[in-house]
């Protein structure tokens, strides 16, 4: 029988949800609405809190690359030939979400910063209209953060504020069942940053996904 969900029960629900997997490939179409208007086709790839990498294409021609792996991501302008790197360990100092939790949220799983079993997860949880929305019992220094999770317990949105930096909330939508349980097949993020505004999404082509083949996402610039 289907089991009902209560503010008890939902971390351990949506974690039950969650299937493991080691690797996926991906297609994907990234739309960026602002500051300017543009869409990539691209291509991900994923070793499970190892590596992250995402090629972008216009017209079929690679013309960026994002990759993440070990302590360092690199994004790497193939038109403008420029490379800029960012220290993964410096956001997961002031954040506590590493690579792995960078995936969750790309795929719309659920997480909580600092903790590896989301269904034990240090989460208030309380009634939000239709939905549910859960937020740390403990504060965390530096940035808060909250998500919402509809009645089935899929993650709606998850909100991140940085002390004194803005706020990015990505929602997610057109939820399926993969090899690693639910994945949202749909994501846009929207992020202020200094009075500037940002709005992309992306569109994961999961019909097209190819999971656990042992990949290995080895890159160098």
């Amino acid at each position: 029988a289907p089991v009902t969900v209560t503010a008890a029960n939902l971390t351990s629900v949506m974690a039950a949800g969650y299937g493991q997997w080691d690797d996926v490939y991906v297609p994907f179409r990234l739309s960026l609405e602002s500051p300017v208007r543009f869409s990539f086709s691209g291509r991900a790839s994923m070793v499970r809190g190892r590596s992250l990498h995402m090629s972008l294409r216009v017209f079929g021609m690679e013309v960026a690359v994002v990759h993440a792996e070990g302590d360092t991501a690199w994004l790497l302008d193939k038109v403008h030939r420029y490379v800029c790197a960012v220290p993964l360990a410096s956001l997961t100092a002031r954040t506590g979400i590493d690579l792995a939790q960078m995936q969750d949220m790309l795929l719309g799983r659920a997480f909580c910063p600092g903790t590896a079993d989301f269904g034990r997860a240090p989460l208030d949880v309380v009634a939000d209209g239709d939905a549910w929305l859960l937020s740390p019992r403990k504060a965390t220094p530096r940035v808060s953060w909250s998500m919402r999770a509809d009645a089935a317990g899929n993650l709606l949105s998850m909100t991140v504020v940085p002390e004194g930096r803005g706020e990015f909330v990505a929602s997610f939508a057109d939820f399926v069942t993969t090899p690693a349980g639910r994945c949202a097949s749909e994501m846009d993020v929207d992020g202020r940053l200094s009075g500037k505004t940002a709005r992309a999404g992306i569109d994961w082509d999961m019909g097209k996904a190819r999971w656990n083949e042992g990949r290995d996402d080895k890159w160098s610039v």
